[in-house]
């Protein structure tokens, strides 16, 4: 909503690289995320195009499942997973899940970026049967409980680089 008000000002604005991005995080060592058929199956639910205009206006850009950002000079691009509901409920199924499975996704609600992309997420997992609820708590209580959460999005990023900044100079 800023950068639209923003935008409209008549103010120049320049747009310069960022690593900052709202990723999604599974506990992989307890619980349903430790079998890797349902953190696979999580993936290709993901539908990074719709993610990314909802969390950040379509600006930036579709991400990987790394936290090198692609503008940063060692990044290394590879094939994104598609989004397929129709492959993830099969891994869900061959996980023992043939019905479907509901989780909650926790986030900070101090980020709206954050939850956008939460919401954004849910409705794209619906498809291959997983019902998430959202859980969107204060900064302070999200950034005490983050690492112990079974699925959540955490805004991650890097400082800008010298060689991002003198691009844009």
């Amino acid at each position: 909503e800023t950068y639209l008000a923003v935008k409209g000002s008549g103010l120049d604005i320049k747009s310069v690289p960022s690593s900052a991005a709202p990723w999604l995080r599974m506990r992989s060592d307890e619980g349903v995320f430790a079998d890797n058929k349902v953190r696979l199956a999580f993936k290709k639910v993901q539908d990074r195009q719709k993610a990314l205009d909802a969390a950040l206006l379509g600006l930036g850009t579709v991400g990987h499942d790394t936290l090198v950002s692609p503008a940063h000079p060692e990044y290394y691009p590879y094939d994104i997973p598609a989004y397929d509901p129709e492959g993830a409920k099969e891994l869900l199924k061959e996980a023992g899940y043939p019905d479907g499975i509901d989780v909650t996704l926790t986030t900070n609600s101090e980020s709206p970026e954050s939850v956008a992309f939460a919401e954004s997420y849910a409705e794209s997992a619906k498809a291959a049967g997983i019902n998430i609820t959202i859980e969107a708590i204060p900064g302070d209580a999200y950034w005490n409980v983050w690492t112990d959460i079974p699925l959540g999005i955490t805004t991650w990023g890097h400082r800008p680089l010298g060689t991002q900044l003198l691009a844009e100079a």
